[in-house]
């Protein structure tokens, strides 16, 4: 598949805040990814971040220091995750199905890892802070399970609410390790129930909003008048 050819493949633009930075990378590095990586290898590196971003979470209960691994683990794996399809229409080599399947159930099982590697940091501070804290992530898994639901009644794929979206809760996850390698674990301990309840409240909203269109739409579908059947 030629450059020109690729272009056209892309995806028309999201409303992700980060989509513009994500289509600029894909255009300057698929040309330049080694023909012995395939797509398929970066779609399963994410096993390989989950381990790690696990481990490091592990580690920072030690010496927060480590933490900065976990930084570099979210930015790795955002990296893998906007190449990988980008690379198979680049070179027609993607697996279409397999990999939307896998991409994306990869991408909750490294949230699954998130939430475990916090679990570790955070084990010791107070029980409603780390119950905050699972409920916070879990929210995150529940806007991911709207989204393919959301696919299954429409056929329409959109992974952000409100122009958030996967890239901008990895960018906050970064900014929440950076903020406790600088301050300490207490700096963000006591904005937890906050953090779950503004993601209750926002996984709620979408849900309502999405649920309503989509009643509006069956509604329109069953009062649009049917064609009449030719008499022959």
């Amino acid at each position: 598949m030629g450059d020109a050819d690729y272009d056209q493949a892309k995806k028309p633009a999201g409303c992700c805040l980060m989509y513009p930075l994500e289509e600029k990378a894909r255009d300057y590095f698929i040309p330049k990814i080694p023909k012995f990586l395939e797509t398929y290898h970066l779609t399963l590196m994410t096993l390989l971040w989950c381990g790690l971003i696990i481990l490091f979470g592990f580690l920072g209960k030690f010496n927060i220091i480590w933490l900065i691994g976990s930084c570099i683990v979210l930015a790795l794996q955002w990296f893998t995750d906007i190449l990988d399809g980008g690379l198979g229409r680049y070179r027609n080599s993607g697996f279409v199905k397999w990999g939307f399947y896998t991409d994306h159930f990869l991408d909750y099982v490294f949230m699954v890892s998130i939430i475990l590697g916090f679990h570790f940091l955070f084990e010791n501070v107070p029980g409603y802070s780390l119950f905050s804290m699972f409920i916070a992530g879990l929210t995150v898994i529940g806007f991911m399970i709207n989204s393919f639901l959301f696919f299954g009644a429409t056929r329409r794929f959109s992974i952000a609410a409100k122009g958030f979206g996967p890239s901008e809760t990895r960018v906050t996850l970064i900014l929440i390790n950076i903020l406790i390698i600088i301050f300490g674990k207490e700096s963000v301990v006591f904005l937890l129930p906050y953090v779950a309840v503004i993601a209750v409240i926002a996984l709620f909203v979408s849900f309502t909003l999405i649920q309503v269109n989509l009643w509006k739409e069956d509604m329109d579908l069953k009062n649009k008048p049917k064609k009449k059947k030719k008499l022959k």
